[in-house]
């Protein structure tokens, strides 16, 4: 932000488009806080747009009944059956291996693939 008149314009804005967060003012700076339950719905909802994304990746190779599920809180687990080339579907997986933190870097988001087995 520029100046303070910059972070009073956004604060209406931003409580507009986080109502669940914390949103505190410190001279230029907004400071926003999530609570652990939206932290979890951030993540959550990662994963799910990351399932889905990887659904239609993995349609794109033609894998008969490929398993792709979530397994804990952040992980996503990708069994592709009859697939021999591994390498193949991973270069075509890259952008979505490390699909980031849901929140600052913390606690990293990452998926996990298991290719055949």
């Amino acid at each position: 932000m520029q100046d303070a008149a910059d972070v009073q314009k956004a604060m209406p804005k931003l409580r507009q488009l986080f109502p669940e967060a914390n949103l505190n003012a410190d001279g230029n700076n907004i400071t926003l806080t999530l609570s652990e339950e939206a932290i979890n719905k951030v993540r959550s909802d990662a994963v799910k747009q990351n399932i889905t994304t990887l659904h239609n990746r993995v349609n794109e190779l033609g894998v008969a009944e490929p398993v792709i599920q979530q397994s804990g809180l952040d992980r996503i687990v990708v069994q592709l059956p009859g697939v021999q080339d591994t390498s193949q579907s991973k270069r075509h997986h890259r952008p979505y291996r490390n699909f980031g933190s849901a929140h600052g870097g913390r606690r990293p988001c990452q998926s996990a693939r298991s290719f055949g087995r």
